[in-house]
């Protein structure tokens, strides 16, 4: 891991500062080490300070350092003129740079800081808030989870029982986790949304829920009987 150089912090240039803040998110943020890649994203406006995070990764020891330019005007002219089945289509390099980068969608929610970052010292648990991260789709994928409490669909449903048990908050990380899974599996499958999964899903969870109650039942002398409606 590289070293962050000191400045006297009077005699700082702009350019210095942006230097520094280039050796800060790779040293400090980041946490780089030697022989990783690292891939980023940015506006053509910040090209300065992704060449200076680059030169500071490789200084490191990133073996290759990529870096997606984002536009917002071009970006703006696709909402404009593309038209709508486009929409319904995503890159191929997407979706198998995400399948190679990330093991599975939860190696893809944690980078999202949408997992609990543990801190596990002596074999006890210090910590388990998620991290603090600044990144657009973690911040999409919170706001479409907020948007869910309304909803009549499957993740609607389940948005609302955690918002029950765990509070606002927590309820709107673990539905962005599962928005983030779900966004994960579509694009490295290549298969359509089908909410039909999570019907079954529901009904196994409630014939193990069913079992279980049973056994339980069993071992304090008792027997559950299913109640028939007419």
């Amino acid at each position: 891991m590289g070293t962050i150089t000191e400045l006297p912090k009077t005699s700082l240039t702009f350019e210095q500062k942006l230097d520094r803040l280039a050796q800060v998110a790779i040293n400090a943020g980041l946490g780089l080490e030697r022989g990783q890649e690292l891939v980023m994203t940015a506006s053509l406006d910040a090209l300065p300070l992704a060449r200076l995070i680059t030169e500071q990764a490789y200084k490191a020891g990133a073996s290759l350092v990529t870096t997606l330019f984002t536009d917002e005007q071009s970006t703006l002219l696709r909402y404009r003129y593309a038209e709508d089945a486009g929409f319904d289509t995503a890159a191929g390099w997407l979706y198998e740079g995400m399948a190679a980068a990330f093991r599975n969608g939860a190696a893809f929610a944690s980078w999202l800081g949408l997992c609990p970052d543990n801190r596990v010292s002596g074999g006890k648990r210090l910590s388990s808030h998620t991290r603090k991260v600044n990144n657009r789709l973690a911040k999409a994928l919170r706001l479409a989870a907020q948007s869910l409490f309304r909803s009549q669909s499957w993740l609607g449903r389940h948005f609302r029982r955690m918002r029950a048990r765990l509070g606002a908050p927590k309820a709107i990380t673990a539905a962005a986790h599962k928005l983030a899974r779900i966004v994960f599996h579509l694009l490295t499958t290549r298969q359509a949304y089908d909410e039909t999964v999570f019907a079954q899903q529901e009904v196994q969870n409630r014939q193990r829920l069913q079992q279980r109650l049973q056994q339980q039942a069993r071992q304090l002398g008792f027997q559950l009987v299913a109640i028939t409606t007419a």
